[in-house]
């Protein structure tokens, strides 16, 4: 099994963008995980290397897309 590399940078940048657009809502940590099942906190503690398919929960709960999202991000 291949080992994945972790990219500190990116995850970064992933994680202070949700976390701006979290704070941007008036939403706290943890409702977001109840209701999203993410623990909120870890993404933004840049401790989880998310899936496509988590971000894109995330993006959805927050009433953004994808495309909308990585747009925004400077990469």
């Amino acid at each position: 099994m291949a080992k994945h590399n972790r990219n500190d940078e990116a995850i970064h940048k992933i994680a202070e963008q949700l976390k701006t657009i979290r704070k941007q809502a008036g939403l706290l940590q943890k409702p977001v995980t109840r209701e999203t099942g993410v623990n909120v906190g870890d993404v933004e503690a840049e401790l989880t290397n998310l899936s496509i398919t988590t971000l894109d929960r995330l993006c959805r709960y927050y009433g953004i897309t994808l495309t909308e999202f990585f747009r925004e991000l400077e990469m």
